[in-house]
């Protein structure tokens, strides 16, 4: 049980003697937050030979059909399907540039079919408009009244997308056993907190933007990268994004957008089913027992 958990019951407590109605806090086994890029760099026009050089596909688009096919996926379906006695997962949809917009309203999928169809709403939802102004606060997360932050414009703003999807996880309804952002993007900080300035591209006050807002976070949220490789070559977006995005997760690499679905199908199967010990863990928890065999052994002799 997380500390919203115990907020929520201890204001029940204060509430129940003034016949208040309760707060209600379902439980769950995964709240997954998903952070997903619309920045200037993600282009939106298949038509448009500029925006979109070489594609056949929009990049937004592309993003969202590999969202489609991960809920779509009889892998993944199976995995909330297992899930269904704890509660399921609930998972919530937050998009950032300069910026940040939540999506959805959080949805708890514990069948194959809820999975499904919240696999075909995000892969036909219409991209948020680079104009539109936010409903989340820049300095807290908080998800106010319409018109309460920056407009979305063309910046990447990751530490606000990451602000913003914390403040749902702790305000979502659900309490989960375990609690993971998953932020996917082919770029890095070059926006300050607030969306309402830029900094430099690489720059130490740019990385520390992200670095400030991912050490504030509760200690039991993960953070998961998906890296999509582009400007900064072989490897350059996956190794940022381990150095400023990962906490306590992993990052999955993209060889560009034409390669999202495959990464994301890979990443929120990974996600949903919950961590695996890497293999020298493995190995050694193996030699570990093999230890604790043979003193059995000759203890008994």
């Amino acid at each position: 049980m997380n500390l919203k958990n115990l907020s929520a019951a201890a204001l029940c407590a204060l509430l129940g003697a003034g016949g208040a109605q309760a707060v209600v806090i379902t439980p769950v086994a995964l709240e997954l937050a998903l952070v997903i890029d619309v920045s200037g760099s993600v282009c939106s026009r298949a038509d448009d030979a500029l925006a979109c050089p070489g594609l056949t596909t929009s990049e937004y688009q592309l993003q969202l059909s590999g969202y489609r096919t991960a809920f779509n996926d009889a892998g993944v379906q199976s995995a909330i399907e297992s899930f269904a006695p704890s509660g399921g997962v609930a998972v919530g949809v937050y998009f950032f540039s300069q910026g940040v917009i939540r999506g959805f309203s959080w949805q708890q999928l514990s069948t194959g079919a809820q999975a499904a169809a919240f696999g075909d709403a995000i892969g036909s939802f219409e991209r948020p408009r680079p104009t539109a102004t936010t409903a989340i606060n820049p300095t807290t997360g908080y998800e106010g009244a319409p018109g309460s932050g920056p407009i979305l414009n063309t910046g990447t703003n990751i530490a606000g997308g990451v602000q913003a999807a914390a403040w749902g996880l702790a305000n979502n309804g659900f309490d989960g056993t375990r609690r993971v952002i998953d932020v996917s993007g082919d770029g890095i900080q070059n926006s300050i907190l607030s969306g309402m300035g830029s900094c430099a591209d690489g720059s130490a006050a740019c990385n520390a933007v992200l670095d400030n807002v991912r050490a504030a976070l509760p200690l039991d949220i993960v953070v998961n990268g998906l890296a999509i490789e582009g400007d900064m070559g072989t490897d350059g977006i996956g190794n940022w994004y381990e150095t400023h995005v990962r906490r306590g997760g992993f990052v999955i690499t993209a060889r560009g957008f034409e390669d999202f679905e495959r990464a994301v199908v890979l990443k929120i199967g990974r996600e949903i089913a919950g961590p695996v010990p890497e293999p020298a863990t493995l190995g050694l928890f193996c030699v570990g027992l093999a230890g604790i065999g043979l003193m059995l052994r000759r203890r008994r002799a």
